[in-house]
């Protein structure tokens, strides 16, 4: 009979919580929408940044490749650099030219790490840099705490040196050829195929 009484007063204790665990789904359920909507929110941010840096990215590689040691040269690789800028979307939206803040070239310090746009001849202008902003990035959930528009100001920058072997010192470039290379008797160089070099 003791036993009977004792695993009637453990039902009646377990029915007794069956609520506890609603109040406590209740009171939780604002915590794990609010984080719920906050990693929507900074994943979105963090998305359109990316998006931005690949933007910046291909911009300086664009406009690197047209930095030759002369103005003409300066002028052509901020206009391929603006040109590529504005063929990629952010956020689903073709970039402006007015999203693109900075597009200059200068002259990148190996030693320092540095960029120096100011006071740079022709000739030793070396890299271009370029600074890509969106303004007015929206966050989707934090609406339901602030019913004003919440918005922010993202921006990526991408630095690129021109050239290659010539841009660093004591380097040299070398080929190889896909043949065997055999010399003549007169010391001619002499190839059984056309050379290709890889």
């Amino acid at each position: 009979m003791r036993a009977l009484l004792h695993g009637f007063g453990i039902a009646r204790r377990r029915r007794d919580q069956k609520g506890v665990y609603t109040v406590l789904l209740a009171l939780m359920l604002p915590a794990l929408i609010g984080s719920m909507g906050l990693a929507v929110d900074v994943s979105h941010f963090w998305l359109v940044r990316g998006q931005l840096q690949n933007t910046a990215d291909a911009a300086v590689l664009a406009g690197a490749k047209d930095i030759n040691g002369t103005s003409n040269g300066r002028v052509s690789a901020t206009a391929s650099a603006g040109t590529f800028a504005a063929q990629n979307k952010v956020d689903g939206v073709l970039v402006d030219d007015d999203e693109v803040v900075k597009n200059v070239t200068g002259k990148w310090d190996f030693e320092t790490r540095t960029f120096t746009k100011t006071q740079v001849g022709d000739m030793s202008a070396n890299a271009i840099r370029v600074v890509v902003q969106r303004a007015d990035v929206e966050s989707y959930f934090s609406r339901i705490l602030n019913p004003e528009p919440s918005t922010r100001t993202l921006t990526a920058f991408a630095t690129a040196v021109a050239g290659g072997a010539r841009s660093v010192p004591c380097a040299a470039p070398f080929t190889i050829a896909s043949c065997i290379l055999k010399y003549d008797s007169g010391n001619s160089l002499i190839c059984p195929t056309n050379l290709t070099f890889q």
